[in-house]
């Protein structure tokens, strides 16, 4: 049985997440501009529906994101302490350019 590395294990998680979570930053972004673009500040009117549906939608989206990146925070704290560990260790042989 061969032991994983667990620096790659961890920084795989963190990529994972990144790009998991890119395609909702860029639908944040895009509710983030229909925001700013719209005369009153706010969602633009062209059916109170709608405006009220977007608006629901931002806010769903700010609070992914902010849960993703929060994970995300997690996975990288335990990155520094994989890199932390393996630096001590003699198992685990890894150079810089893998970071």
């Amino acid at each position: 049985m061969t032991l994983e590395n667990p620096f790659f294990v961890v920084k795989d998680e963190v990529c994972k997440a990144l790009n998991k979570n890119r395609g909702l930053y860029g639908r944040w972004s895009e509710l983030q501009n229909v925001a700013i673009t719209s005369p009153t500040g706010s969602m633009p009117l062209s059916g109170s529906a709608t405006a009220i549906s977007r608006t629901d939608e931002l806010d769903w989206t700010t609070t992914e994101l902010r849960k993703a990146l929060r994970s995300i925070e997690w996975d990288l704290d335990d990155l520094e302490d994989t890199i932390y560990i393996l630096f001590q260790s003699e198992t685990f042989q890894f150079n810089d350019t893998q970071i």
